[in-house]
């Protein structure tokens, strides 16, 4: 998993994972450039390698001009790929690209309440980090008996580390079972 915050991946990353490895990727780290002092500045998605190497692809609308559409951000992934489009409280859809970057699978997610809202630093990559986790280790959402436990993962960590400041904010797998079933949320 590749979750860079300022474009520190370069090119030459694509070709470190085994070919048959699964590779997930923050895409939305790609398009950062940090100055001192200075607001973030966005730069727009286009081909990398790196890009085209990941399985599971997260980036949020924010990080993203409005026009862009997940049919323009397929374009740059493999067939076979999944791109995480995150919308904050709104949450998002997972869209598996087919042998054309128009031809997507979607599927929708809900966020999911929170308690508190603390500091939104991280969520993007938490929910990233969650499906992969969800992907590579299948057996960790057991007991879900709703649709796309990928995603509820997901969206459970995402809302826990709204929660708390920092890498304190980052969930226990408990806690993030617990709010994907309901637990330990205003609903």
């Amino acid at each position: 998993m590749f979750a860079p915050v300022a474009a520190e991946v370069r090119d030459e990353w694509a070709d470190v994972p085994a070919p048959d490895a699964l590779v997930g990727l923050g895409w939305q780290g790609l398009l950062r450039v940090l100055r001192d002092g200075a607001p973030v500045h966005h730069l727009p998605p286009g081909p990398s390698p790196v890009v085209r190497r990941a399985n599971l692809v997260g980036v949020g609308s924010d990080d993203v001009d409005a026009a862009t559409t997940p049919g323009h951000l397929a374009g740059f992934m493999h067939p076979g790929a999944t791109l995480l489009f995150t919308n904050g409280i709104h949450g998002g859809t997972a869209y598996k690209v087919g042998e054309r970057p128009d031809d997507l699978d979607a599927r929708h997610w809900h966020s999911i309440p929170i308690e508190k809202y603390v500091d939104p630093v991280g969520a993007g990559d938490t929910f990233l980090a969650a499906v992969f986790a969800a992907w590579v280790h299948p057996g960790i959402t057991t007991g879900w008996d709703g649709p796309d436990p990928d995603l509820r993962l997901g969206a459970a960590c995402g809302s826990l580390i709204l929660e708390g400041p920092g890498v304190f904010g980052v969930p226990y797998l408990a806690d993030a079972i617990r709010r994907m079933h309901g637990g330990d949320n205003p609903d």
